[in-house]
């Protein structure tokens, strides 16, 4: 059987991305029902329960002093861009593997074992939509199955994440900071308790934010 070209990869797809889209959007647009689980010096984060899996839906929000532009290279890497890996302690490489159109591409993502090694290394396929506005860039973000990424070729458990993303909004009246959300939305497979990931999840989300400051004062963004 010949490979699917990545039109047709990308029409194949059009259903699952305008989905997931949708529901980001719808997501970000939720102002109740969250609950208050951590807040730091860089961010806050809440959670609520996912209707996807037995699990949660987590979102940070936060300030970095960085324009919007130079934020979002750094949290979600394209073809080209600087790799997340260089910053993120959680995660070992960020890379698109096939690129759809000029903002839809498909990704792998490899983490690093985190929470005192409590939870290890997990893999995630995932199509990307990348949304440019006045305001705003944002991503929106769904696991699919990718014929030269099966599950038997992973480098860690194979992790779903659902649908899910990030947004970088400009800072009115400061073109030098973003203000940083990010969701995540993941069931991490394995045999881990949910407990775990419950606690182990906001602190590595408020950590990303220490660790993106950290890492554009030292290269003097």
């Amino acid at each position: 059987m010949t490979a699917a070209t990545s039109e047709e990869r990308l029409l194949e797809l059009t259903p699952t991305i305008e989905y997931v889209y949708g529901r980001v959007l719808e997501l970000e647009n939720l102002k109740y029902g969250w609950k208050h689980v951590k807040e730091t010096s860089d961010c806050t984060v809440h959670s609520r329960p996912s209707k996807d899996f037995e699990g949660f839906i987590f979102k940070s929000d936060g300030l970095i002093p960085a324009p919007p532009e130079v934020v979002f290279d750094l949290v979600a890497p394209g073809a080209g861009k600087p790799g997340r890996g260089r910053w993120d302690t959680s995660v070992h490489s960020s890379e698109v593997i096939e690129q759809l159109s000029t903002d839809i591409d498909i990704r792998l993502t490899r983490t690093l074992p985190v929470f005192m090694s409590l939870i290890s290394a997990r893999e995630f396929v995932d199509v990307v939509k990348v949304t440019r506005e006045d305001d705003r860039i944002f991503t929106a973000c769904v696991s699919i199955e990718h014929p030269d990424y099966g599950a038997k070729s992973s480098k860690g458990i194979r992790g779903t994440c659902y649908p899910n993303g990030l947004f970088c909004y400009r800072v009115q009246g400061n073109a030098n900071a973003t203000r940083l959300i990010q969701y995540i939305h993941s069931d991490l497979g394995g045999m881990l308790p949910q407990s775990l990931i419950d606690s182990a999840t906001p602190s590595v989300m408020a950590s990303n934010y220490k660790q993106l400051k950290a890492f554009l004062k030292k290269e003097k963004f």
